[in-house]
């Protein structure tokens, strides 16, 4: 079976299987042989399951072939970070202590994807309970498809990895502090991190209560658009869930940004920034402005507590989630996970009402900011991707000091996470033959604009690029 048609979109695929070209069964064999063939090099897979795959594409054929066709999602291969609860499938959190049994229900993001007819192809690579800073050697480092001695993002490292390589069509992630939107900048794909509230997180494994959100992660624009769509909307399952109606956003997508204002706040998000980052971005920058959109400087207030904030809750959140599991088999935890845990029990309630103070303030500045302007612009990581060597380095300079690191790895997207304004990142241009993300940052629920303009500088500005496998 051709692997050709593991390298297209949703929005091309759905069109096929809707008119009867290409059949479910042909299409995910085609995405499961490509993915076996290259899991062994990339390990964007933590589980890959072909039997169940080809069972669901079998039965969407069956019912688009008398005429039940679903969506834009049936019959498309998706594959989730490994961190979501299936029915019949263990989840591992990218752990040594959760791998025994599988959750006996669907977690609700998951529910809702195969109610759109998608095609589970497995579980994908993830750092450890989303939280470390490591390759995860567990099962297997997962690597850069663009360049397979550097690392592909985290946590949602086999998201970033597995659709840059074609390994699959679509997928969801978590993103505490940026973990879909860092992989989607150093492996050259597109995610969404939505309003908190928009996608429900129950069966999904926490990092931080407050600070997590899940987040559709695909090849472009359009196809995250699927994706969210699918996904998003109310749940009584989880009261963080909220109740606003979600726009048809794929069939409203528009090229024209004109007279759009983009915010820059330059003291924060354009400060200790790579270079050639940062001189990426601002190229970005400069074609939107030709394509229409006006740029306006401005300043976040409160956003330089991003770093206090982000590590006061979700250390402190973490510490309590893993409480039970600390104190039993500490020894079963990585090191830079275990150090994480540890250091988050040192806070007291001073110090997680201080951030949460903060954090409100932060809020309103954003709210702020967005009476004057549509969106905000930034990169999407402040560095390039690193090689495995440079990260070896990295750790043993910063001897496992978890601050530095977090305020090194989430200054730029952790701001959103606070504040649960929705932020979408998507490919700008490449450092070292390596891809770099554009993030975008705007109002709340109003992912429609995000996506608008993240559509009309995709469709001028292409990609066009993919890696050598």
């Amino acid at each position: 079976m051709s692997e050709e048609l593991a390298y297209k979109t949703i929005s091309e695929l759905s069109s096929l299987i809707q008119t009867k070209e290409i059949s479910p069964v042909e299409l995910t064999e085609a995405v499961l042989n490509r993915a076996e063939r290259l899991n062994e090099k990339i390990h964007a897979y933590i589980h890959i399951h072909r039997d169940d795959a080809l069972r669901d594409a079998k039965q969407a054929e069956q019912e688009i072939n008398t005429g039940t066709y679903r969506g834009p999602m049936h019959g498309i291969p998706v594959a989730m970070k490994d961190m979501f609860a299936f029915k019949d499938w263990i989840r591992t959190m990218g752990s040594n202590i959760h791998p025994d049994k599988p959750a006996g229900y669907d977690a609700t993001v998951v529910a809702r994807l195969k109610e759109a007819g998608a095609i589970f192809t497995g579980t994908l690579h993830m750092t450890e309970y989303a939280m470390s800073g490591s390759s995860n050697p567990k099962y297997g480092i997962c690597k850069n498809p663009w360049n397979l001695d550097y690392f592909p993002g985290g946590s949602s490292t086999g998201s970033g990895a597995a659709l840059a390589a074609d390994m699959v069509i679509g997928s969801v992630g978590s993103d505490t502090g940026g973990s879909v939107r860092n992989p989607s900048s150093w492996s050259g794909v597109v995610s969404l991190k939505p309003t908190y509230g928009r996608i429900s997180k129950y069966g999904v494994f926490p990092v931080s209560w407050t600070y997590d959100h899940l987040g559709p992660m695909g090849k472009n624009v359009k196809d995250v658009a699927h994706i969210f769509e699918a996904i998003a909307g109310y749940d009584p399952k989880d009261s963080s869930t909220r109740a606003e109606q979600v726009p048809k956003i794929s069939e409203h997508l528009s090229k024209d940004i004109t007279g759009l204002t983009i915010g820059i706040d330059e003291e924060h998000f354009f400060s200790q920034i790579h270079p050639e980052v940062d001189s990426v971005v601002r190229k970005a920058i400069m074609r939107l402005e030709e394509m229409g959109a006006n740029v306006k400087r401005v300043k976040v207030p409160y956003v330089e507590y991003t770093n206090f904030v982000e590590i006061v809750t979700a250390y402190s959140e973490a510490a309590t989630i893993h409480q039970h599991s600390l104190r039993e088999r500490p020894e079963d935890f990585g090191d830079d996970v275990q150090a994480s845990l540890y250091f988050g029990h040192l806070f007291n309630s001073t110090d997680y009402t201080l951030a949460q103070h903060l954090r409100r303030k932060m809020t309103e500045g954003f709210t702020e900011v967005f009476r004057e302007v549509d969106v905000l612009i930034a990169p999407s990581t402040p560095i390039p991707a690193p090689s495995f060597k440079d990260r070896e380095k990295m750790f043993e300079k910063e001897n496992n000091h978890v601050p530095d690191f977090k305020e090194r790895g989430t200054r730029l997207s952790s701001p959103a996470n606070a504040a649960g304004i929705p932020s979408i990142s998507i490919p700008c241009g490449f450092v070292n033959d390596l891809p770099i993300g554009i993030q975008m940052m705007g109002k709340f629920f109003d992912e429609q604009t995000l996506f608008n303009i993240a559509y009309a500088y995709e469709q001028a500005y292409p990609l066009n690029r993919k890696p050598d496998l």
